[in-house]
């Protein structure tokens, strides 16, 4: 608390004046506290100075206070401990620092190659939806074929020969192929089934031996004229030929397509079949004729009037397709072709009797009978010459085996029986 002012001290009576004053005693020195509270700022009053003729007196102590003054300690002083000296410097100090050890470079790895963007992913085509079979018109009566019937069959039956630098066209391979490739060709998203029916047209009007529509509009009826004309009359015969192979392919993609496919279709190639000088176009349209599946008079007769051609790879392949209309015997192709007007029919006559009439009767049976005939005589002569050829092996392999057994029982020994040797030969010529 600041201490409470003093009352002012009422001053002594003048002395009398000298005319040379004494010098007035210096101050003394009043010793500093160490730490004093705050006071008032008011100043204290001075001190007059004492009279010089007054004699010394001890000046009077100042009153106490009756509040006692309590000075705050001040806080402790922590003594801090200086830190060690560092050592002292030896000789090896003094040489070269070692050099610190580095941490091996990193390798630096090339960055990964950023992958392509993926490709868009294409729709597949649907598959193409599989040819609804004609029926005959006429159905066929299946028979139990007798012994002599199987001659003709086994002609049927028999490979195509190879011609010269000719190997006879297999429709089924052909088509399965071409209905593959077209199954399998891509479509670009959102096509319609009829943006694909015309992409496929313009496949087959790219081709090199197309001719062209000459100005008409892309449509599957004009596209079908255009390979009909040039299966008739082609600048060449591979033309006529890949014409004939394109409209086999034209009527299994677009059969539903064509106005009139009996005759748009089927017209052209029986009349080139007739007409064309080149074998390799009749010996291709004979055997694509079948694959349209259409059971037509005007087809069979076209067949059986090749088989008849000059060139056997044409005759081949006029039997092969006759066998998938079920002509497989000589009997039924006898048949055949007396409905149809080609053969006269049988009047109970003998054999003799009866040749003679196929010979002079109406309808070009003379011609046809000589057909039958020559191809049962070609039949007869291949079967002889297999006979013959496999009795010649089996004489062969039975020598071998004769020896084989006779040099065997006499390195056993004993010599050769000669009863069992004559019995086993005996029996081997019994087997032939």
């Amino acid at each position: 608390m600041p201490d409470p002012p003093k009352a002012p001290t009422p001053p002594p009576p003048p002395p009398p004046r000298d005319p040379t004053p004494p010098p007035p005693p210096p101050p003394e020195p009043v010793p500093e506290p160490e730490l004093e509270p705050p006071r008032d700022p008011t100043p204290p009053p001075g001190r007059t100075s004492q009279p010089a003729i007054a004699p010394d007196s001890p000046p009077k102590p100042e009153p106490k206070s009756p509040v006692k003054m309590v000075t705050p300690k001040p806080p402790p002083i922590k003594k801090t401990t200086p830190p060690p000296a560092p050592p002292p410097l030896a000789l090896g100090a003094l040489g070269r620092k070692k050099p610190a050890k580095k941490d091996p470079p990193k390798p630096v790895r090339a960055p990964k190659p950023v992958p392509p963007p993926p490709a868009p992913a294409t729709p597949k085509s649907p598959p193409p939806k599989p040819a609804t079979p004609v029926l005959p018109s006429v159905p066929v009566t299946p028979h139990t074929p007798r012994v002599e019937d199987q001659v003709v069959w086994s002609m049927l039956r028999r490979r195509p020969i190879v011609g010269a630098n000719h190997t006879a066209v297999k429709p089924t391979e052909y088509h399965m192929d071409m209905r593959r490739r077209a199954s399998g060709e891509t479509s670009v998203s959102g096509d319609s089934p009829g943006d694909e029916l015309q992409h496929k047209l313009h496949r087959v009007m790219s081709l090199s031996w197309f001719p062209g529509l000459g100005g008409r509009g892309v449509t599957v009826d004009n596209v079908v004229s255009v390979l009909g004309e040039c299966v008739r009359s082609g600048a060449s015969a591979r033309a006529r030929v890949e014409a004939t192979k394109m409209l086999a392919y034209v009527h299994t993609v677009f059969q539903r397509d064509i106005r009139e496919p009996a005759t748009m279709l089927l017209a052209p190639q029986l009349e080139a079949l007739a007409n064309d000088p080149d074998w390799h176009v009749r010996a291709q349209i004979a055997a694509a004729l079948p694959r349209f599946g259409y059971y037509h008079q005007d087809v069979v007769m076209g067949l059986v009037a090749r088989l008849g051609d000059v060139h056997p790879a044409v005759r081949q392949a006029a039997m092969q397709s006759l066998a998938f209309y079920h002509i497989e015997s000589r009997d039924q192709l006898e048949t055949v072709m007396i409905r149809l007007g080609l053969l006269s029919a049988p009047s109970g006559e003998t054999g003799g009797s009866r040749a003679a009439g196929g010979k002079g009767g109406g309808g070009g049976g003379g011609k046809y009978r000589s057909i039958l005939d020559d191809l049962y005589d070609q039949y007869v002569r291949r079967e002889q010459e297999k006979v013959a050829k496999s009795v010649a092996a089996v004489q062969q392999w039975l020598t071998g085996a004769q020896y084989r057994y006779t040099k065997r029982l006499s390195s056993v020994g004993g010599g050769v029986v000669e009863g069992e040797v004559g019995e086993y030969e005996s029996g081997a010529e019994s087997r032939l």
